[in-house]
């Protein structure tokens, strides 16, 4: 399968949860405590983005993983 450089991944991140089974809790460097829905979970080109936030660590990602599979 061939990669488009410039395509991202990227998951909505949520400023005021509200606790659904679909959120994940995270902290990332320089922001608030949120959280990330996973149904938010999409690709586009990287030109649709001003700036890139940050990197989900290993543990979330892994969560995010395991509720897109169920």
């Amino acid at each position: 399968m061939l990669m488009n450089r410039g395509e991202v991944s990227y998951i909505i991140c949520i400023a005021n949860p509200l606790g659904t089974a679909y959120e994940i809790p995270y902290r990332a460097r320089g922001m608030k405590p949120d959280a990330s829905d996973v149904r938010g979970l999409g690709a586009t080109d990287q030109s649709r983005f001003l700036r890139k936030l940050g990197r989900l660590n290993k543990a979330t990602l892994k969560q995010v993983e395991t509720m897109v599979k169920a």
